[in-house]
């Protein structure tokens, strides 16, 4: 930044620093909280946005190269991934009433706004002084544990303890209808206790249970504040998961943990330098790399016809069927391939679907469809096509890239970069393969992951561990 511009900015800066850092923290509590559900998702990703433009200045003081170079290309791409969650074929579609309308503009155009604004959100908590390091995380963890304190005293009056083990097989009835107890929990949706799947109500919980890694290297007497608060603020997720207990959540949970260990261990006994953070690195690719190039597989396997029958007789002879999910995962590939004409004999390929989603056709209960499945990957390349898909993969594959980096070298200590980053990695791990979309139980709503407070969470969290390209670097590369 050149000096005059610098002399510009700092008095704007040391004026109102305390006001911008009070909104940053308000606006990223209350999107953790989940406050309004989606009406209020909508307007925090407006208040977002406009509190990141206003906290501008703050960025263009601490990141003065953020302008230039490989930085411009990376906040290009986050561009292009917004437009992309907002401007596709099934959401246009979807919530135009079958047809693109100004309607279905305008929800585009909030989602655009709500992915730039939260990345640039944390920049900004990233750049103002009197914002403690710690700070920003507790308030990411206050918001996600005052969600989990409401709705887990709720569960708890409505269902009691350990009701999943204990209601195990049995039902109720509602309208006339049967439901199992054990597979539905409690949710504040809006301002309201809704009953919904479980794999919906736990995420919140299993994202907070995760951030119990910082406490690793917090001395419990020197560090007695930090060590407390991520204490209280972590058990509480945690002891919302016990008390179901949701056991599939419990193991990713305890998966990071173990993942989170061994990134310690590399950090300080092996090598602190760029080894380490190359091993850490190396091993997340691998993770999220075989989920990738199994949904790849599947998407092969449909363009090049081959019958769901080859693939009956490869899981009859490994576990005896083929998973339900896994059947539903491949109808869906199938149905954005081919578009309109998946139903047919002959299908033909559709580009449109292919590259940029399934078009969304209203029912008289709404958008509902069959191909709704639970590894959320999936459901991305069906409501977003393969350019909405990809750009996803490259996100994930940049953002373990610059983990690395920032695990390494980062802002804070490391008990605080290792908590953002497992928090990442828990809800990267558990979408992936337990992901609901229609999860209200007595309801057929339409609750779209990639439209969520958990998202912009993630979102907000890789701007938290964003790593920009100094001079040196780009140099070095060239």
């Amino acid at each position: 930044m050149e000096n005059e511009e610098k002399e510009k900015v700092v008095p704007f800066v040391k004026q109102y620093d305390t006001i911008v850092a009070f909104l940053c923290l308000e606006c990223i509590a209350l999107v953790c909280f989940g406050f309004g559900g989606a009406t209020g998702s909508s307007i925090l990703k407006i208040i977002g946005f406009f509190v990141a433009a206003f906290a501008f200045p703050f960025i263009r003081l601490n990141f003065p190269k953020w302008h230039k170079g490989k930085n411009v290309a990376v906040f290009a791409f986050l561009g292009l991934f917004a437009l992309s969650m907002g401007f596709s074929g099934f959401f246009l579609t979807y919530y135009g009433g079958g047809s693109v309308g100004l309607t279905s503009i305008i929800y585009a155009l909030l989602e655009f706004m709500g992915i730039i604004g939260i990345f640039f959100l944390a920049l900004a908590l990233r750049s103002i002084p009197v914002v403690k390091k710690e700070y920003i995380l507790y308030a990411v963890l206050g918001g996600l544990a005052l969600y989990c304190l409401i709705v887990g005293l709720y569960s708890l009056i409505r269902y009691g303890f350990f009701y999943a083990a204990r209601y195990k097989g049995l039902v109720y009835y509602y309208q006339g209808l049967q439901y199992p107890i054990a597979t539905e929990g409690k949710s504040l949706v809006g301002f309201s206790f809704m009953e919904t799947d479980l794999k919906y109500a736990v995420l919140p919980a299993l994202v907070l249970s995760c951030s119990a890694v910082g406490l690793i290297g917090l001395h419990p007497k020197k560090d007695k504040i930090r060590f407390i608060l991520t204490a209280c603020f972590a058990g509480t997720g945690l002891l919302y998961l016990l008390v179901i207990p949701y056991w599939f959540g419990l193991i990713v949970v305890l998966f990071v943990y173990a993942l989170s260990a061994v990134i310690w261990a590399l950090h300080h006994f092996i090598n602190k330098s760029e080894k380490a953070a190359k091993n850490i690195g190396i091993a997340l690719l691998i993770i999220y790399g075989l989920l990738v190039l199994a949904v790849l597989l599947m998407v092969f396997l449909v363009l090049t016809e081959v019958k769901l029958g080859l693939i009956e007789k490869l899981f009859n002879g490994l576990i005896g069927r083929v998973p339900r999910s896994v059947e539903t995962a491949i109808l869906a590939i199938k149905d954005t391939v081919y578009g309109a004409s998946a139903s047919k004999s002959n299908p033909s390929l559709d580009f449109a679907s292919l590259l940029f989603g399934h078009s969304a056709t209203p029912n008289s209960q709404g958008y509902v469809s069959a191909h709704f499945t639970r590894f959320f990957e999936i459901n991305l390349f069906w409501q977003n096509g393969l350019v909405g898909f990809l750009l996803f993969v490259v996100l994930i594959l940049f953002g373990v890239w610059n983990q690395k980096k920032f695990l390494s070298k980062g802002d804070g200590d490391f008990s605080y970069r290792l908590a953002i980053t497992s928090m990442m990695l828990g809800f990267l791990l558990f979408v992936s393969f337990f992901s609901e979309e229609i999860p209200l139980i007595h309801g057929l709503e339409f609750m779209p992951l990639s439209k969520s407070t958990m998202m912009l969470l993630f979102i907000f969290l890789l701007g938290l561990s964003y790593m920009p390209f100094e001079k040196k670097e780009e140099s070095a590369d060239a």
